[in-house]
């Protein structure tokens, strides 16, 4: 029987042939028979809702966002567009597996023409505050003053890192051009503000910009780890038009689902019979005193969930008569979110 699934895989085969021996016991076996399956194919938007698109895996996902600040003075521009790229990269890699996205912003570009304040406060109130970490890098420069720290870039660390957010700084050694380009001034300050630095953590220091992105890279992959680790994404929900498409699955598309998730092994059977269907699903046979257009929106489902990757043909168990599946991670998860 069914119950024989906790056994493993074997045992799903010799639950089917239980169901074969008890169908030739209750009817004539020239009137009841098992034959291939098939699966009737038409479009699931006329059973799961207008607004279902029939690939989930495929869909937009709802994901939580970390804004990362881009911080530096104006000297170390390429290793600010380098700080991007970087963050860019890390959102094409990890983006769609991990539920994250990181929004890059920077004064320069996500600040607005205003009066009203010193510019470095209206800077904190339109960009720097509303990041949850960020990158600050220095080369030979400090930065400007801002009436209340020696430079914007120092403001924005120390806003920052007194609310609590987390600041990776990195210090670059990278040659110069030209002697022109040193300010003896600026560069003493640089050299006072690392100083200070290393006396409260951990500072990076590179030696051009390909180590600087080297080892960003690897600092940001594993920052993001630990905040996702205490800023887990929610369970995704497969969105389309901006609406989540739960609502638009159908009823047995759920049924089906919450009893794969409450079964121990997560089986389902299906089989084509003479006299009717079996769908069955832990202990339950979904098929059982329906009629025929439910069997149909069942069937709709299944082959849904087929090609979602969220129940998987477990081909050492079926056969010509029956097919067995298993649901995945993918189906767990969708479950959750409905």
């Amino acid at each position: 029987m069914v119950t024989g699934l906790r056994n493993g895989a074997s045992a799903v085969s010799r639950s089917t042939s239980d169901y074969r021996e008890q169908a030739e016991i209750r009817k004539p076996a020239s009137a009841f028979k098992f034959r291939q399956r098939q699966f009737r194919i038409s479009n699931p938007a006329r059973n799961f809702g207008i607004g279902l698109v029939e690939d989930l895996s495929y869909m937009p996902i709802q994901t939580i966002t970390f804004t990362i600040a881009i911080c530096s003075p104006s000297d170390a521009l390429e290793e600010r567009n380098a700080a991007e790229r970087v963050v860019l990269d890390w959102n094409s890699s990890h983006a769609h597996a991990t539920g994250a996205i990181l929004h890059p912003v920077r004064w320069e570009r996500d600040s607005i023409p205003v009066l009203g304040d010193r510019p470095q406060a209206l800077v904190n109130r339109q960009v720097i505050d509303r990041a949850d970490l960020a990158i600050a890098v220095f080369w030979m420069r400090v930065g400007t003053p801002t009436g209340e720290f020696v430079s914007g870039t120092v403001e924005e660390i120390e806003r920052l890192a007194t609310a609590g957010k987390p600041v990776m700084v990195y210090f670059s050694d990278k040659a110069p051009d030209s002697l022109d380009q040193i300010d003896t001034q600026q560069l003493n300050a640089r050299r006072s503000l690392e100083a200070s630095l290393r006396n409260r953590g951990i500072i990076g220091s590179v030696d051009n910009v390909d180590s600087f992105t080297q080892q960003f890279s690897g600092h940001l992959a594993k920052m993001m780890n630990s905040l996702l680790v205490k800023f887990p994404p929610t369970t995704s929900t497969p969105v389309h038009g901006g609406k989540s498409v739960a609502p638009s699955v159908s009823e047995e598309f759920r049924t089906i689902l919450k009893e794969l998730v409450a079964d121990e092994q997560g089986y389902l059977i299906v089989a084509d019979l003479v006299g009717g269907k079996m769908i069955r699903a832990g202990n339950k046979d979904l098929a059982e005193n329906t009629n025929a257009r439910t069997i149909a929106r069942f069937e709709e489902a299944i082959n849904l969930m087929v090609k979602n990757l969220l129940i998987e043909l477990q081909p050492q168990s079926s056969d010509l008569h029956s097919r067995i599946y298993k649901i995945t991670h993918k189906g767990y998860s969708v479950a959750d979110s409905l």
